[in-house]
């Protein structure tokens, strides 16, 4: 893709696009560029904390829990679990062990709860979730994926997850 604007991808398609991420820039920064490349040619995998986190985002920005599958076992353990880990990975879902989901829900109505209470709860009511925002700077491709975009272009969402107290000074580390 070669076109600049706002489009609607696929997260796979996103990762592949040729162009400079946030994520990118923070390693170029951080480390050195020598660590941007292999982090390019080898993408993080997905670790069971991520998949919590990209769960609840699907249900608190798309609504939907589509694209979760959800694993009847307690843990990771065993082989049955971890081969319907991969098949879900395979599928391209996001698999979930089913006592999890009950955790992810709730954390979701904490923070629906909490954006009703604040200057974003109409927000949401005029915007899309995910989309991939693709420039040119200067004969630099560049990229980057809201978690929300308000449909006038004024509102950025960024839904974070964490299993660490959410106070603000513990939280703040982490950011």
């Amino acid at each position: 893709m070669d076109t600049q604007g706002i489009h609607q991808i696929s997260m796979t398609e996103y990762l592949n696009l040729n162009a400079l991420s946030s994520s990118a820039c923070h390693t170029l920064l951080s480390r050195s560029p020598a660590h941007a490349h292999y982090e390019r040619e080898h993408p993080h995998v997905s670790s069971g904390a991520m998949d919590v986190g990209t769960a609840a985002h699907q249900i608190f920005l798309e609504g939907s829990e589509s694209n979760i599958m959800i694993v009847d076992a307690e843990d990771w353990r065993t082989k049955a679990a971890r081969e319907a880990r991969e098949l879900a990975k395979l599928d391209g879902g996001t698999p979930i062990l089913a006592p999890m989901m009950a955790e992810i829900r709730a954390m979701v109505q904490v923070a629906r709860d909490y954006v009703t209470s604040t200057k974003l709860a109409s927000v949401f009511a005029h915007g899309a979730p995910e989309q991939t925002c693709l420039w040119d700077d200067d004969g630099v491709w560049c990229k980057a994926r809201p978690d929300w975009l308000s449909d006038d272009r004024k509102t950025i969402v960024h839904f974070k997850t964490t299993g660490r107290s959410a106070n603000p000074d513990g939280f703040a580390l982490h950011m």
